[in-house]
């Protein structure tokens, strides 16, 4: 037998000593005691069989010890490609129009007005979602709506989509799930009523800039008016009607502060339900990381963390893998160009197929690519392989190469905050 490489060892706060698989997530706590005797036998972990049979059989069963010929490696890499193969989930993204009703000025996308969906596009994306749901494999339509402002023209565009996809799915006794990344303003109580009419749990996401003052800096309409409050009042309607909001925080140096006052205002809506609302920080993209930035986010999620209950956090999801690494999950353009990746621009170089008439999708070059670069070489020695959320623009942009080169100062770090997200009480 041997030890697993993918092994953490930390000391709690009480003294005593936590070993952590990052494979499995199982974790033991021993007394120091018992931690010397492992170690007097770290390099004949065997000897342990007979010294402490219990515990070694524990160790054994947790895959803390494995067998000394596995290829644990490759057991991993197998493991995540059969996680991102997984066929029960089909997400489709819809970029109904790249049209937009307000500028950002970090926003990345070029606004295209009046670039919508046409009748024959909508008709070969149904045929899509039902040549994927007859699948004997498909428990579940994953449906999400991006753009440009998906709410746009929401009831001749996106609406006709939604219903009758909702058909087909209870037709075939196939889950539905519904998603939309919005800004928020146009989700009037008309477009709230219709899709109630037609689902439930519906979750949108929605991005602020501060509060109200630094948000409608930022977001505001043609006439200069800000959206602050228009949003606001839309979530509240929202939250009546049983939908879940995930608020994303756009925050920079200049605009950090200020979230406190947005958790604040969210907190104090008439309809606020904890279990409903979640909340992500998230740098701006163009703006640095400093080190005094991100000591004001940690001190920001810390307060979040202790106002607002997370218990709707989904820990089932950690290591939670970008949708754009999933093999079932596809994005399709107004213009009917396919793209794996929604954080960059729709364009040429960046497309990998185009979907035909009978809803099938035309792969070019460029998507097989994709699939190669998931792994290489450097991934053979990282301990956490088997929680990282690697990024297949990131790879792409970086020649295949690991994106980020995590020190092992850093490794610990995402360890510790993985062991604290699904083990709190050993800490």
């Amino acid at each position: 037998m041997k030890w697993t490489k993918y092994l953490h060892v930390s000391e709690s706060k009480t003294g005593n000593i936590n070993i952590y698989n990052i494979k499995n997530d199982n974790i033991i706590q021993l007394l120091p005691a018992l931690w010397n005797i492992i170690q007097s036998q770290w390099s004949e972990p065997e000897n342990l069989k007979s010294i402490h049979p219990t515990l070694f059989e524990d160790l054994k069963s947790r895959d803390f010890l494995v067998p000394a010929e596995s290829d644990e490696y490759s057991m991993v890499k197998n493991d995540i490609i059969n996680r991102l193969s997984d066929k029960k989930i089909f997400r489709l993204i819809i970029n109904p129009t790249m049209d937009c009703n307000l500028r950002c000025w970090y926003c990345y996308e070029e606004h295209l007005k009046n670039s919508q969906l046409s009748q024959e596009l909508t008709n070969s994306i149904l045929s899509l979602i039902s040549n994927k749901i007859s699948d004997a494999e498909t428990e579940v339509l994953h449906l999400t709506f991006f753009g440009g402002e998906p709410l746009m023209k929401f009831h001749s565009r996106a609406l006709p989509i939604i219903i009758k996809a909702k058909d087909m799915c209870d037709e075939k006794k196939i889950r539905f799930q519904l998603d939309f990344v919005s800004n928020g303003t146009l989700l009037t109580e008309h477009v709230i009523n219709s899709l109630s009419n037609i689902a439930s749990n519906i979750n949108f996401q929605i991005a602020f800039d501060g509060g109200r003052d630094t948000h409608d800096k930022t977001k505001y309409y043609a006439n200069g008016r800000g959206t602050y409050n228009d949003v606001l009042k839309n979530i509240n309607s929202g939250l009546a009607n049983d939908m879940f909001f995930n608020i994303r925080c756009n925050y920079t140096s200049e605009n950090i502060d200020s979230f406190f006052s947005l958790v604040e205002d969210i907190k104090s809506l008439p309809n606020y339900d904890s279990e409903k609302i979640r909340f992500s920080l998230q740098r701006v993209w163009q703006a640095k990381a400093y080190k005094t930035l991100e000591e004001k986010v940690e001190h920001l999620q810390t307060w979040i963390d202790g106002g607002i209950d997370r218990s709707s956090s989904d820990i089932d999801s950690v290591p939670s893998h970008c949708y754009a690494s999933m093999s079932n999950c596809y994005v399709v353009n107004y213009d009917g160009n396919v793209y794996k990746c929604t954080a960059r621009e729709f364009s040429k170089e960046n497309m990998i197929g185009r979907l035909s008439k009978t809803g099938e999708i035309e792969f070019n070059p460029k998507y097989h690519n994709i699939l190669d670069i998931r792994f290489h070489d450097e991934c053979k020695d990282c301990n956490l392989l088997p929680i990282c959320t690697f990024c297949h623009q990131q790879h792409i942009e970086h020649n295949g190469n690991c994106p980020k080169q995590i020190s092992s100062i850093d490794k610990d770090a995402q360890i510790s905050r993985r062991i604290e997200m699904v083990h709190p009480e050993y800490l």
